[in-house]
């Protein structure tokens, strides 16, 4: 069970050669409704899933889904298992590490009871890598320590060195470079005492960069040559190009400036090659800074230039950040202030939004440095004394000691946990009941909401049978009805099929949470229990709004204009108050009021939702540190709101058909939606004899403007 270098290519296949063409996906559908076999359909649905990875994700984790709950019903762990690996992938595609790594755990669990220890070490490894990459350095040692005590209890080398390799790894990143060294070491060790060749390079190269980084250079040289001869013999590219890219730093910091050149020259051949995009933008970086070295400074500036292109190309943020600071540190140091500003700053804000450290700091000092040349005394300070209070807190002693004691503590960690555990146990056994009753109600209310949606369906349905009955009575009007039931039928599949995308993601969470609860209630603890029932109530209520916006679509539905005498301002401070209840909604709401009247005649439903839908609409299409601006208006005779935010805008081609029923803008397809929020607010604005006026540029954020009559004299 246990995944190597054939699930890679496997992967590799069906997500970039089969979704070239849809014939072998066509053979795999016609081969799963003829299949009777389970294990063979669970095989078939999996590689439908990866066929599909590359080009249409709803698709893939659709079959994903599918293969997870049919190896659910046939009870076969072994395909749980699978399936939950297969959907971690499909999320780390996405970039959603939360979920990718509840799939994973999961997927450990289940070879825990299958007693699959190698999988069970894979699956710590694999973990505790995405751990590491999310700087998740605590929770990362402790999935590598929980593989090598594993590995040495089965008895397993290989895996014992990989494990110690990722041990060295978290400490060579929290600074602590002896413990590092210590761990590297030690892998190493066991290879040569083992025999094992494999990723042997690795474990040298890993051995070397310490060296490297205390100016032991001819150790680092002696590690670095002795790991791209066997990545060589090897024919291991990926190795071979790390043990070049090495070689080229140990020369470039012993001023051997032409080998060190040779040595990255072949790193880039090598990336071009290999197409490892990433890599070659870092090695143009160095190279860069080689020819800057060399007072070869256009050279320096393109190289550097070249490789921030690529990094905005491939959204590689912390080399935008990283390449920014390089260009912009070159033209400080040019003293073309002009050129370095625009540099420095993005270079700050990359750096802040990918909680990198170490260039945020080194953006504060630039931006310091840069104030001083342009003589602002104050701007320099403010900067240099954000830099000192950032390095004051990046108390490297303070972390190298918890991480020195990190291991030490483990065991008794341990220990402490298992005590807790049994006595979680104890009162879990109290809450079974109460959970279930919970569950029952839960499973009720989805029922009568699923319910309600078929309900709905057949209402449309019979309205589309009567429309087509009266075409047929009425020959004088024949063409017109049937140009009417081509709208009506193309709006019933749109409905259809938007109602059918939209809801799958909520129906899943629910039922991929419920199914979590009923299997796993004993292993989960409250926490894990509280967030699995939020997430079913909050796809419940994601459902109930969309059928609320459906409705409002009707025509001859029971939406009326009942205007009544209100305070209007105070009405729709209540509605952001209600918005601000929610956790995704707290504090994204700025307002400002203009009021010169505070009684008018408005009708309060058709004002909620056009309220609710234009904020909800704003702030899902804003970045998240955004707020969105909500200015309410009142003059003698009407009622004007005015909702603006920074988000993606729309673009200009498209703005007249924002209010058309379920269509959503060119750029939106990155966010959820039904595009039917813009369609209500329409029918809402006519309804209240109003209108509305939209501003938006693409990229910048869009304001849309609403004004409603409110005086005594509307009909």
């Amino acid at each position: 069970m246990y995944r190597g270098k054939g699930i890679l290519l496997f992967l590799l296949l069906f997500c970039f050669v089969l979704p070239a063409h849809n014939q072998p996906t066509d053979s795999l559908k016609a081969l799963l409704a003829s299949e009777q076999n389970e294990v063979s359909k669970l095989k078939l649905l999996k590689q439908l899933s990866l066929s599909w990875c590359g080009t249409n994700m709803d698709t893939a984790f659709h079959y994903g889904n599918r293969m997870l709950n049919f190896a659910r019903e046939k009870h076969s762990i072994y395909y749980i298992t699978d399936a939950h690996e297969l959907l971690s992938r499909l999320y780390k595609i996405q970039h959603n590490y939360r979920q990718t790594l509840i799939h994973l755990d999961s997927a450990r669990y289940y070879s825990f009871k299958l007693k699959d220890d190698n999988s069970v070490i894979y699956y710590d490894i694999i973990i505790g890598n995405l751990c590491l990459t999310l700087g998740k350095y605590s929770d990362a040692l402790e999935k590598f320590m929980e593989a090598k005590k594993m590995a040495e209890k089965i008895n397993r080398p290989d895996k014992v060195v990989a494990a110690l390799n990722n041990i060295g790894s978290v400490y060579y990143y929290l600074g602590d470079d002896k413990t590092a060294l210590d761990y590297f070491i030690k892998s190493y060790n066991i290879r040569i005492k083992n025999k094992i060749t494999k990723n042997i390079a690795f474990s040298l190269n890993n051995i070397g960069a310490i060296y490297s980084k205390y100016g032991d250079f001819k150790n680092a040289l002696k590690y670095h040559q002795k790991a791209l001869a066997i990545s060589r013999a090897q024919k291991d590219q990926y190795s071979i190009l790390k043990s070049l890219i090495n070689l080229g730093y140990d020369y470039r910091l012993t001023d051997s400036l032409n080998r060190a050149e040779s040595y990255y020259d072949k790193a880039l051949q090598l990336s071009i090659a290999i197409n490892d995009l990433e890599t070659k933008a870092n090695i143009l970086s160095k190279m860069s800074n080689l020819s800057f070295n060399r007072q070869s400074t256009d050279l320096a500036v393109r190289q550097a230039n070249e490789a921030l292109l690529l990094s905005r190309k491939i959204n590689y943020q912390s080399g935008i950040a990283t390449f920014s600071l390089q260009l912009g540190q070159y033209y400080l140091k040019l003293n073309r202030l002009d050129k370095a500003e625009p540099y420095l700053k993005t270079a700050l804000t990359v750096a802040q939004s990918n909680k990198s450290g170490e260039d945020f700091m080194a953006s504060l000092h630039a931006l310091s440095n840069y104030y001083n040349q342009k003589n602002d005394p104050l701007k320099a300070y403010q900067y240099l004394q954000q830099y000192m209070y950032v390095s004051d807190s990046a108390n490297k002693a303070e972390t190298n000691l918890k991480i020195a004691n990190l291991e030490n503590r483990f065991e008794l960690n341990r220990k402490i946990e298992a005590f807790e555990k049994k006595q979680q146990e104890l009162t879990a056994e109290k809450q079974i009941s109460k959970q279930r009753l919970s569950i029952i109600h839960l499973t009720t209310a989805i029922g009568i909401l699923l319910l309600m949606m078929l309900l709905f369906i057949v209402w449309l349905y019979t309205r589309i049978n009567e429309k087509k009955k009266k075409i047929s009575e009425n020959n004088a009007q024949i063409k017109v009805l049937l140009d009417n039931e081509k709208t009506l039928n193309k709006i019933n599949n749109n409905l259809i099929s938007t109602i059918s995308h939209e809801f799958r993601t909520p129906l899943s969470i629910i039922s991929s949470n419920v199914q979590m609860i009923l299997e796993m209630e004993k292993q989960m603890d409250e926490n894990m229990k509280q967030q699995s029932s939020g997430f079913v109530l909050e796809a419940v209520n994601n459902l109930v709004g969309m059928l609320n916006n459906f409705s409002v679509l009707d025509k001859k539905s029971i939406l009326t204009f009942n205007p009544e005498k209100t305070n209007p301002a105070r009405y729709c401070k209540q509605l952001v108050s209600e918005l601000n209840t929610l956790p995704e909604y707290r504090g994204r709401i700025a307002m400002v009021e203009n009021l010169q009247c505070t009684e008018g005649i408005i009708d309060k439903s058709l004002i909620r939702h056009i309220v609710r839908n234009l904020l909800v609409n704003a702030i899902k299409f804003s970045p998240e540190d955004q707020q969105v601006l909500f200015t309410i208006e009142t003059t003698a005779d009407h009622l004007i709101l005015t909702i603006t935010d920074k988000g993606i805008g729309i673009p200009e081609d498209e703005i007249d058909k924002i209010f058309t029923n379920f269509y959503r803008a060119t750029n939106s397809s990155q966010t959820k939606g039904t595009g039917v929020g813009l369609a209500v607010v329409m029918r809402c604005v006519e309804l209240h004899h109003g209108a509305i006026k939209v501003n938006s540029k693409q990229g910048e954020g869009t304001s849309i403007t609403v004004t409603l009559p409110c005086h005594d004299g509307i009909t």
